[in-house]
């Protein structure tokens, strides 16, 4: 079982929340992505960083690091042009990345979270599934897994569906994709490639998660996150949830228990 934070990782955890506050006043638009936005919304998750969001980071990026430079505890470590700003705040690892999606005509859910006297701006719940959901696809890490899993647990069957049925839209698979769930099959939509991915659980990193798993899933509290083998069979059960949203989008008449229970009309 992983051990719980300690003090001083405590107190790491609240800087980055008042770096990344502290950012987003300087930059207007910028929103709280990646762990961080993830530890917001549950009790397990913590980050030793932070990464933003800019939605329009490609255009005005001169402007956005003139302003960076002026803010005080800023310090400039990488800049890759109209893309991204790598760099510290307060001593803090922050990154500023465009969002391409508004160039793809599409955009993210954001809210204004207020959290120990801070305001932050980051997707909502159900958008951090959606983005934590493309990630297990295209990344396919063991903090992924975690993730999704402990997001969708905290959702019920309706909300699930609404949460994930965009992602069909939004996101289109090639059709012959080396790297669906276990490489020998062609993935057929977005909703059914996650569902198996979830149900077969393979992490590409899961050797080192398991030799790191206490460093690279810090907790607030030692009950918050179980074992791998514990998350893996979380993981099944999500996977099979999945399957069965995929099932009622495709064709809502052909299972009227499942449709009425995630109130899909026939």
């Amino acid at each position: 079982m992983p051990a719980p934070l300690t003090p001083s990782e405590i107190d790491h955890w609240q800087r980055v929340l008042a770096a990344a506050s502290k950012l987003q006043d300087a930059v207007p638009g910028a929103f709280l992505v990646g762990g961080s936005a993830v530890g917001i919304y549950t009790p397990y998750r913590t980050s030793r960083d932070a990464d933003h969001l800019v939605p329009d980071l490609h255009t005005n990026w001169e402007e956005v690091l003139d302003g960076l430079k002026a803010l005080a505890g800023w310090s400039t470590e990488v800049v890759r042009e109209r893309h991204t700003i790598m760099g510290r705040l307060d001593g803090i690892e922050t990154t500023l990345m465009n969002d391409d999606r508004v160039s793809q005509g599409d955009t993210l859910d954001i809210q204004t979270y207020s959290l120990q006297g801070l305001t932050l701006r980051l997707p909502t719940m159900a958008e951090m599934l959606r983005i934590k959901s493309y990630l297990l696809i295209f990344r396919n890490m063991a903090r992924d897994y975690a993730d999704c899993n402990i997001l969708a647990s905290r959702m019920r069957d309706p909300y699930l569906f609404q949460t994930l049925v965009p992602l069909e839209h939004r996101y289109r698979l090639r059709p012959h994709a080396a790297w669906s769930h276990d490489g020998t099959r062609t993935p057929l939509s977005f909703l059914h490639e996650m569902g198996l991915r979830l149900s077969h659980p393979a992490p590409r990193d899961l050797k080192k998660a398991l030799n790191q798993w206490e460093q690279r899933l810090r907790l607030r509290r030692p009950d918050d996150l179980p074992s791998w083998e514990a998350l893996a069979t979380h993981c099944r059960t999500l996977g099979q949830r999945v399957l069965e949203v995929h099932r009622v989008w495709t064709d809502p008449g052909a299972e009227p228990e499942l449709s009425t229970r995630y109130r899909v009309p026939n």
